[in-house]
């Protein structure tokens, strides 16, 4: 049997979902219950890790068809440059809504069991 494959948004970047889904990713009893794809985009995740000591993430992926196992969907909606941290700005704000509509349109095509954020 194959464990459920869920979809995770980081939602704003600049929040505190990036942190969440690294603490997700780096658990190893996640892996015992689910198949978190994270729907983000790499670099926030990245800079996110560096800022707070994190490990990054281990595997990225650019397209849902290669999404196996515990790893980043990347998206490319925005640049590290592009945010603060804890400062909400227009790109942010439509990141994090690619990050959910993407995610659920994967649902709602039978390509992931669940979406979270």
């Amino acid at each position: 049997m194959s464990l459920p494959r869920i979809a995770v948004t980081t939602g704003d970047p600049a929040g505190i979902g990036p942190e969440v889904c690294l603490q997700l990713l780096n658990n190893p009893a996640t892996g015992e219950i689910c198949e978190p794809i994270i729907f983000g985009d790499a670099c926030v995740l990245e800079k996110t890790a560096n800022a707070y000591g994190l490990k990054p993430p281990a595997k990225i992926v650019e397209s849902l068809d290669n999404a196996e196992g515990a790893c980043v969907l990347d998206l490319g909606e925005i640049s590290a440059d592009e945010y603060e941290t804890g400062v909400i700005n227009a790109a942010t704000g439509r990141a994090g809504y690619r990050y959910i509509t993407e995610a659920i349109d994967a649902a709602l095509a039978g390509k992931v069991d669940a979406v979270t954020t």
